[in-house]
């Protein structure tokens, strides 16, 4: 089954979809997916997506908003972009993906920590693998931090 919603100035919400694919765009609102499985498109402006217990591919933009992903990365081609806001991913086991990843003036961990950050002048890098790296996870953003398996994710955690 697949799913397209388009809006302007509105939120978009999905809980415990099964989909082959979907397709969730909006200008101006949230979007929010959780508990949910197969290959989503997310796409919205000056303001945050948040995916948790996701399952599958995911290409997730946004603008001037964080971005916060929870879930398993297992095969195919995903990405995640913004500019301005934060990028928190916790990768959960059953995820098999190599995540690469930029961004300047913003700080960058990978489990907590610096192994695969690579630092020059205000630009940082990274290269994480979890098993065998079938999948790809390419991450952009800019000024913001990006932050693979941190300790806690605020907006999941109850953090803030």
């Amino acid at each position: 089954m697949q799913l397209v919603v388009r809006t302007t100035n509105r939120p978009i919400s999905v809980d415990s979809a099964m989909l082959s694919t979907a397709s969730l765009i909006t200008t101006d609102g949230k979007i929010s997916v959780t508990n949910a499985s197969g290959d989503y498109d997310l796409s919205t402006t000056n303001s945050e997506v948040i995916a948790q217990s996701v399952d599958g591919n995911v290409n997730i933009s946004t603008t001037n908003a964080h971005v916060w992903f929870d879930g398993v990365i297992d095969a195919g081609s995903s990405s995640i972009s913004t500019t301005n806001g934060d990028v928190a991913v916790r990768l959960r086991n059953g995820s098999d993906v190599t995540v690469s990843g930029a961004t300047h003036n913003g700080a960058v961990t990978v489990d907590g920590g610096n192994d695969g950050v690579t630092k020059n002048g205000d630009t940082a890098t990274l290269e994480h693998q979890i098993k065998n790296g079938a999948a790809t996870l390419n991450i952009t953003n800019g000024p913001g931090a990006i932050n693979i398996n941190p300790e806690t994710i605020a907006v999941f955690d109850g953090d803030s």
